[in-house]
């Protein structure tokens, strides 16, 4: 008798779909020994870089899987959240976002649950607290108010960027976030401070490796440095121009204003500029005399590369984040960095050396770092080269890849 062939393990990924940082995550564990199959925590369409995925929602859809295929859970396996009595003590959400997604985009729990009964997964893994995360914790709450064929699926959470930091500040999350930090069997931060602030609210789970939400590149990929121009030769200065709940990018666009006839002799590109940023770009350029514009979005990730690779300095600010991607990138490149404090970015960079970080509260401070940027030559150059080493040795998907695959399955294999 034909012994049937032991199928691989399942990690059932709850994330968004729509995310950059999901998707290189997942193309960096995809051909190792386990199969993946993607819930969506928000109602969007998937990017591309998720493919080659076909949908799955029984453990038959599983077995049709390729090698190199991912599964995704159908939109039609996926119903919105009704609209909640919000007053209703413990009804979910029970705390929102500060994104404010509207309930139509947001997936019942229970639609999670159907999911996990369907596919019986070796090991759940949300990835971004408060969408991915707080999804799973009412998912597992109500498993446990229910006769349920099974125990719940041993959860690991990711906290991304801005989950904890920013979120633990306020009184609806902070005890969201404790008893989510009490309820999970592992825990991933892209950011040591996260950790530390976690394991003080409850969490003695399984410490998955520190890493990047995004995992990493591949650098065969990437330019190299000494194909590049020396920093200190360029003349572009490259500005994050997000103004929202964390970013501040009106406030970078005041700091040039206090320095403005230093910068002459640079071409200012603001990507990613909110309405406001977008009108003062235009003030900026008609009574300082600034070469500045807003860049438009690039599709092409090789493109937004180059344009970093361009830069002799990159600036990002704002009153919260994790480990900023364009952070890594630039340093990929040789741009020199600056951001706020409140980003993980000591973590990456040597303050004063291979990047400045500043206070998101003291523009004058930060139109000295930008200055302090824009003509010192030995400072920018200087950090090229450690910065790439250093961004080459903690976010390399090849490095990275197998270290997540040997903890998925320290995981799988725990009692």
């Amino acid at each position: 008798m034909l012994q049937r062939k032991p199928q691989p393990p399942l990690i059932l990924v709850v994330g968004m779909t729509g995310s950059i940082h999901l998707a290189r995550w997942i193309s960096a564990i995809r051909n190792g020994p386990f199969r993946v199959v993607v819930f969506p925590s928000i109602i969007q369409r998937p990017v591309p870089e998720l493919q080659p995925a076909k949908p799955v929602s029984s453990r038959s859809d599983l077995k049709q899987l390729a090698s190199n295929e991912i599964g995704i859970v159908p939109d039609d396996r996926v119903a919105a959240l009704p609209q909640a009595d919000t007053d209703s003590p413990g009804s979910y959400p029970y705390a929102r976002p500060v994104t404010r997604l509207p309930l139509q985009r947001m997936p019942d729990p229970s639609s999670l649950g159907k999911i996990i009964h369907a596919l019986k997964p070796d090991l759940i893994h949300s990835m971004e607290l408060q969408h991915g995360g707080y999804l799973v914790a009412e998912c597992k709450r109500r498993a446990k108010a229910s006769i349920f064929t099974r125990d719940f699926p041993p959860w690991l959470a990711s906290s991304w960027g801005s989950d904890i930091f920013l979120y633990k500040q306020f009184g609806e999350h902070r005890p969201v976030l404790r008893s989510l930090l009490q309820s999970v069997d592992g825990l991933h931060s892209d950011c040591e401070r996260d950790l530390d602030w976690a394991q003080r609210n409850g969490f003695s789970g399984f410490q998955f490796p520190q890493m990047p939400a995004s995992m990493g590149i591949d650098y065969t990929s990437y330019p190299k440095l000494s194909s590049l121009s020396k920093p200190s030769e360029r003349r572009t200065i490259f500005i994050k121009g997000y103004h929202h709940w964390a970013g501040r990018g009106v406030h970078i666009l005041l700091a040039l204003h206090l320095i403005a006839p230093y910068l002459k002799k640079y071409k200012i590109v603001v990507a990613h500029a909110s309405k406001p940023v977008a009108a003062l770009v235009e003030k900026l350029r008609s009574q300082d005399g600034l070469d500045i514009s807003v860049s438009p979005y690039l599709p092409n990730h090789a493109d937004t590369i180059a344009r970093l690779a361009s830069a002799r300095v990159a600036i990002g600010y704002g009153i919260s984040d994790g480990i900023s991607t364009t952070l890594l990138e630039a340093m990929s490149v040789g741009t020199f960095v600056i951001q706020a404090n409140t980003c993980c970015g000591k973590e990456w960079v040597i303050p004063g050396e291979t990047g400045l970080l500043v206070s998101p509260h003291d523009i004058a401070a930060l139109s000295r770092a930008i200055l302090l940027a824009a003509t010192n030559d030995d400072l920018v150059d200087g950090a090229a080269q450690r910065n790439r080493a250093t961004v080459e040795a903690g976010w390399c998907a090849r490095t990275n890849g197998p270290i997540a695959l040997e903890a998925y399955q320290e995981m799988i294999s725990s009692p």
